[in-house]
This record gives C-alpha cells, structure tokens and sequence, in this order.
C-alpha cells in the first residue's frame, strides 16, 4: 500500500538575527555554508490514552541525516552541536553543502543518512530493537531563507511499549526471550523492501508485512524482579478503529508461546505518529485446578497454556469473556473458528458465573462473522461443540439462534431466570439432550428450538410463551407429554411433528390457529381435544397419527385441510359440522378403520381421495349442499355398499367410487353432466345406476369391471362411448346405443360375457374406433339397428361381432 507521509505541528522558518557565538560556531562548521538547524518535533506527539505516554528522541553528537535537493540530489549532513537538551541540533556538510541552492527552495531531508537514487531512499528495518535510540528513522522539509534552512522532523509510525517481566511470560515454558513476534490485522513497517519518496513525500509499503519477528540485542530473562522496556515500532490508525495485535515469545527452537493480545481503540482525533500504546503487564487471572478466575476479557489464553489446551476435560470460569475467550473455548471443545474439528477434549463447562461481554475477536465464521454481545449467548456460539454438560451465566438474558446446535453429546443445561428468548434453532439436533428447564422469564420460543432432540423426554413452556413456531419440537421422538399454557394462541407448522411417544396433549382455548403438520405422524397420541375458537385443520396437521381413536371438530371450523387426517388408522368414525365448507384432498386418506361419515350441510366440496383407502367405511352420509365429489373421494372404499348423492352435486371426478367393490347401486343427480374417467371402474357389487340426460359424456373405464351390472340406460345426449367403458360387465345382457353416437372406442364392451343383444339407434353405424369393441360378449348375438339400415352396417366391422343383424320395426 501507499502511506501519505503525514506531518504534524506548525512547520516555520527560523528568521532571527544571529549572536557572534553563532556566527564563529557557522563559520567554524563551514565558510559561507547554509545553516541547518533541526528539531525532532516532540511538542507535537500525542498521548494514545489515558495510561499511554510519549516517547521523546534527542540529538547526539555524530548523528548523520540526508539532505535531498532537486538540483543536487542526496547531501549528508552530521550534528555538529546540539542545544536544548539534545532537542535541537546544528548540522554541518560532510561531502557537499546546499551554497547553490536557491532561497526559498523546498528541501527534504531523513535520519539517518541514507542512499538516495533518483529522489528515492531505502528504508531501514524496524525488526531490531536499539537500546539506544527510539527512533529507526524520520522525516522532514522545509524551506531555505537568508541562508538558513530550519528541519522539523516527525515519525512515520506510533509504538508498542511493551514490558517484559516475569507476569508478562507467565505461561510461557522458557523465561528466556530472544524475539517477539507481532501479528497484526495492520501493517507492520517491517519490510526491508520500504522506500520513502522524496519527491512525492509518501512512504510506500507494499510489501510490508503484517507480522514480524522483533528480535533483542540482548536475551532478557524473566526472573525475579527484572524489567526490561522496548518500543515496538507500528503503524499509525485512524480513529474509530481497532488495532489488536498479538505478541509471542519466539526462542532459539523457532517455538512460540502467546504473551499477551493488545486491542486498542483509536480515539479521537486518530492515532497520530509518535505517540504510543501502552500495555502494563498484570496478573488477569488466578486458577486453583481447572477453576480459573479471569479479571480481564480476551485473556483465558494466558491462563491455559497450548500444552493443556486440548487436555482438559473439565472446566470452569469466572470473570468477563469476550470473542476470543469463547473461541479458545471452542477449539478446547472440539471446533475451530470455521467449525473444523480440533483435537479439544472439553466436556464439562461451568460458566454460570462468567459475564459475557463484547468485544475481542469473532468466534466464528460461516458466510458471516459472529462477535460476542453484552449477557448474550451468541448466535452458533457453542456450536457442533463436543459439549455434554453446560452451566450458562446467570446474566444471559437470550441465547441466540443455532447457539448449540448439533451438540449432540449435550445432555443437560440449565438455562437461568433471567433468559426471555430462545431464538431459532438453539438447541435443534441436541440429540443426547434429555430434559431442559425453561424459566417463567422466557416469553419467545423460537422456530425449530429444539428439532430433532431425539432423546428429550419432558419439558415445560413457560406460561409467558404466546407461539409455540414452526417445528418447535419436530422429531422429539421421545418426547411423552407436554402441556401447553393458557397463553398460547397458536401452534405453528410441524411444530410437534414426528414426535413419535407422544401420547396425549392438551391444546388451551386461546389457540386459533393450529398449523400445517402440527402434530404429523405423532403415532402415539391417541386423543387430543381441539378448542372451539380453532377455524381450520391445516394441511397435515393429524396425518399418521395412527393411535387416533376419535376426534372432534369444533362448530367454529369451516376447512378440513389436504391430508388432515391421512392415515389414522385407529379413527373409526367422524361427524363433519355444517360449519365445514371444504373438505380437503387425501383428508381422511387411508383411514383403514373408519366405518362411519357424517358429513355436515355446510361442505361444499369433497377433496381428492379425501376417503380413498378407507376399507372398512360402510356408510356416509353427504350433506345437502355438497356441489363437488373430488378425484378418489371414495376410491377402495371396499365396504361401502351405499351412498345417497345429494341433488346439489353437479360434479363427480375421476375415480370417484373407484374399486367400491360392495357398492350395489347409485344414483347420479339431474346436474351432473360427465362420468369422468373410471369412476366407477372395479364396483363389482354395482348391479344398478341412473344416468340422468343431464350427462352428455362418460369417460374412458369409467364402468370397467362392472361385472354385477345387469342394465343401463345411455343418455341421449352422448355422442362417443370411450375405450374400455363398460369392459368387463359380465352380467349386462342388452344395452340401447342413441341414435347421436358417432363413435365407440377400443374394447368398450369387450368380456361382456352375456350380452346378447345390442339396440343402436343410430341410421349410420357408428365408427368403431381400433379393434375388439365387441370382443367376447355372448355368441349367438343380435344387433338391431334403424329400418332400412341393416345393409350399411352388414358390410362394416360391426358385422363381425354379431350373428344376426335385424332391423327395428317401426
């Protein structure tokens, strides 16, 4: 990257008239050379915070800084004399001077003295600490006037003032310190590829670094009392952001232990150069055994080293933890910052005197970045942890969504009184957990909280919680019983769905609305009680309850929903209220037990195979307002050997009373006008049915198999009789075709066995579409066709099917 050089202070030109002791100091540095005075800017400096403070840096005597001219390129210059303290210093040339620069020209300078090609210098590494000095390099300009040229320079960088006592290396195995090693999410002036560009005034630093190995010229050893200070050059901030920089002790095996993490935020106006963090080494923590009391976040890691870090099967902790705490904990408990696995052992964590508080690094990352929040159990905080037993803080007011999902060595957790939500997924896949206490103070239970804990027999709903959401509880396979508060109004999709032992429940009066699945395949709840001020039976909501014996509808229920009640195959009966106008599809699907329907006034339609599969059904009763019978309403209704249809029905789909193999008659209303495809196809029983003229057309089989049929009347008002449409129907011995049939399809009265007359009414046969429309019906056979048109159909492919062609008397 390119780093402006910034200057801070009030650069100014230095007019003063000069004693004669500056005069005989000027002439003895050089006859007739430009005066060059500088200063190294300390008043600018700027405290960091309230425990930083500034480090000062002072001429000495020999010092040497590079002086860059446009016209003469780099001079070097060395201090000749230094006056206020070492702050200023007089330079003097050593290999060229400044005599033939115009006055008024700007001039760049940097210290120490280094090379310059074409404007640009090679910066000096910062790696190395210098005990004598604090400064590795600045930067300055300014402008020559009456012969003089005043320099003020600045650093281009702050500093760590890091102190290195025997707290400091507390977890360290070696006491001896040869490095440290910086990691940073800034850069670091590092680099020995750094230039500064004289002509620009920019540093350019990109290809610094963001770490770096800083070594000492000297070892320091931690023992006893022993203190050593170094500065750590880094660079600048802005205000408003974190510097979080995390320091190593690196010995001569190239091994390193953490030290310390420093995160400091920029105040205003900025981090500005020269001034300096300070970081005073203290005792953050005490520990007896596995019990460890922090009194700083984001220090747990000083506490454990990274020898036992992935050893310790137990834990507890007392104090505040922030984003870092809670990822050592994670990777000590088997998941890393991106959910890979770690070698961690942890099971047993005790936090409930912990305090949560932001701050310090994310704990974990998948699509996002997930920080911790004041007395919050963050979102995937715990997450796919090996965690079997947990004591949550006593200041956590929520936990968050996913928090500990697919812990599924979790088996127990108390979750503390001052909680008041549950957020989505807390605790799905827990699939070891047995029971949880919820506390009064919790009011919001999120969707799919508690999914799949397959081994949560017993559990409470505090009376606050309103919505019970949308699979809430799905597949808790071992979950017995569980009673709802009073306060609950709704219970949301699959919210108990699959919850396999449930046997019985109770649902309060407040509940309105009860969702899509709600209670889908609980195969052992054998009753349940619906409260009147429910409107509707959601898709699903009962579907495998299969220990269902009865139920009732409430009067305030207008909507069986598809699938309601498909396969409960203890249900035996069921009264439909005249406050039900739909039935939906597959409603009572499969319901392989229920031998009574009372359908109430108010249906107006009956859904697709809304009774299909039901064996044993053998009475129903269709209210008088019912204008649809669905697709497969009754299809297998094997038992059934009546229905009344009431006048209202106008449709019959296909399928209808499809295989109602004990149905012996019907009768079909004035309004409906097409028997649709197989309607009645294998009623074995059906020896009788009015059509009504009403019906202009009947589908394809819609009478196949009919083999008890021993009559039926055509409609005048069909002009096609479709494949296979009275295949079958061994007991028919005549039929009248009207004279408006223009056609008959394939095999449509094919193993008619008995019949053994056909009347067709139609003067010009019909055409007879493919091949065996008359195949194998009773021989000898006698076709009747209109007078005057027995010769057209003697030599068309009716002949072939009858023995004896005869003409109708008028």
């Amino acid at each position: 990257m390119k780093h402006k050089h910034i200057l801070f202070g009030l650069l100014a030109l230095m007019v003063a008239s000069c004693t004669n002791d500056e005069m005989n100091e000027v002439a003895e540095m050089k006859q007739n050379d430009i005066q060059v005075t500088a200063d190294f800017g300390a008043d600018t400096r700027i405290d960091f915070s309230e425990e930083g403070n500034v480090t000062h840096v002072f001429w000495n005597e020999g010092d040497q800084i590079t002086i860059f001219d446009e016209t003469q390129g780099g001079l070097d210059y060395q201090v000749a004399s230094v006056s206020n303290s070492g702050a200023t210093a007089n330079f003097s040339a050593i290999d060229a001077d400044l005599q033939e620069t115009a006055e008024g020209a700007t001039i760049n300078a940097i210290y120490p003295a280094l090379p310059v090609v074409d404007g640009i210098v090679k910066l000096p590494n910062t790696n190395v600490w210098n005990e004598d000095r604090l400064i590795p390099y600045a930067t300055a300009f300014g402008s020559i006037s009456d012969s003089k040229l005043y320099l003020n320079f600045f650093h281009d960088f702050a500093y760590l003032k890091l102190t290195l006592n025997a707290e400091t290396v507390a977890n360290s195995d070696t006491k001896t310190i040869h490095a440290v090693y910086l990691q940073t999410t800034e850069l670091l002036l590092a680099s020995k590829d750094a230039t500064y560009d004289f002509k620009e005034r920019f540093l350019d630093l990109s290809r610094s670094s963001n770490s770096m190995l800083f070594n000492l010229n000297e070892p320091f050893i931690a023992t006893g009392n022993a203190e050593k200070v170094i500065y750590i050059p880094i660079l600048p901030q802005r205000a408003g952001e974190t510097l979080t920089l995390s320091i190593l002790h690196h010995d001569d095996y190239g091994m390193c232990d953490t030290l310390l993490t420093v995160s400091k935020k920029v105040p205003e106006p900025g981090f500005f150069t020269g001034s300096v963090i300070t970081y005073t080494p203290k005792q953050s923590f005490t520990r007896e055994g596995n019990t460890i009391t922090l009194t700083e976040a984001g220090t747990l890691s000083q506490a454990i080293s990274e020898e036992e870090k992935y050893t310790i099967k137990e834990l507890k902790i007392i104090g505040p933890l922030n984003g870092d705490d809670i990822l050592f904990i994670r990777e000590m408990a088997g998941v890393d910052v991106n959910g890979n696995a770690t070698e961690g052992v942890l099971t047993n964590l005790d936090i409930s005197e912990v305090t949560i508080v932001e701050g310090g690094s994310y704990y974990y990352y998948y699509y996002y970045y997930y920080f911790t929040s004041n007395d919050v159990i963050g979102d995937y905080m715990f997450y796919d942890t090996i965690l079997q037993q947990v004591l949550l803080p006593e200041s956590v007011t929520s936990i968050g969504r996913d928090a500990f999902t697919w812990c599924s060595s979790l088996t127990s957790i108390d979750i503390p009184d001052g909680v008041t939500s549950i957020d989505i997924g807390a605790f799905s896949k827990c699939s070891s957990l047995t029971s949880i206490d919820i506390p009064d103070s919790v009011s919001k239970i999120g969707s799919s909280a508690f999914w799949d804990c397959s081994s949560l027999s017993s559990i409470n709903i505090p009376n606050g919680v309103t919505l019970i959401g949308s699979s809430t509880f799905s597949n808790c396979s071992s979950l017995t019983s569980i009673d709802i508060p009073n306060g609950v109004t709704e219970i949301g999709e699959s919210a108990f769905e699959y919850c396999s032992s449930l046997s019985s429940i109770n649902i309060p009066n407040g509940v309105t609305g009860i969702g899509k699945s709600a209670f889908e395949y609980c195969s052992s709840l054998a009753s349940i009680n619906i409260p009147d001020g429910v409107t509707e039976i959601s898709e699903s909501a009962f579907e495998g309850c299969s220990s269902l014996v009865s139920i009732v509808l409430p009067n305030d229920v207008t909507k069986v929903g598809p699938y309601a009640f498909e396969r409960c195959h203890a249900l035996t009966s069921i009264d439909i209220p005249d406050s039900v106008t739909e039935i939906g599809y597959y409603a009572f699907y499969e319901c392989s037990v229920l031998t009574s329907v009372m359908i109430g006034d108010g249906v107006i339609s009956i859904g697709s195979s809304a009774f299909e599969g039901c064996p044993v059904l053998t009475s129903v009763t269709i209210g008088t307002n019912v204008t649809e019978i669905g697709e497969s309403a009754f299809e297998g209704c094997s038992s059934l050997a009546s229905i009344d249809i009431p006048n209202s029905v106008t449709v019959i789909r296909a399928y209808a009373f499809r295989n109602c193999s004990s149905l012996t008659s019907i009768d079909i209303p004035d309004g409906v006008t097409w028997i649709r495809s197989e309607t009645f196809y294998g009623c074995s029983s059906l020896t009788s049915i009015d059509i009504p003229n009403s019906v202009t057309e009947i589908g394809y089989y819609a009478f196949y198999g009919c083999s008890s049929l021993t009559s039926i009347s055509i409609p005048t008002g069909i002009t096609e009789i479709e494949k296979y449409t009275f295949y079958g129907c061994s007991s028919l011995t005549s039929i009248t075709i009207p004279d408006g049939v223009t056609s008959i399809g394939t095999e449509a009265f094919a193993n008619c066995s008995m019949l053994s007359e056909v009347i067709c009414n139609a003067i010009n046969p019909p055409s007879l579409n493919y091949y065996k429309v008359f195949y194998q019906i009773a021989s000898p056979s006698t076709l009747i066709v209109p007078a005057g048109s027995s010769t057209a159909y003697s030599e068309s492919d009716w002949a072939q099917y009858f023995t004896t062609i005869e003409e109708a008397t008028r």
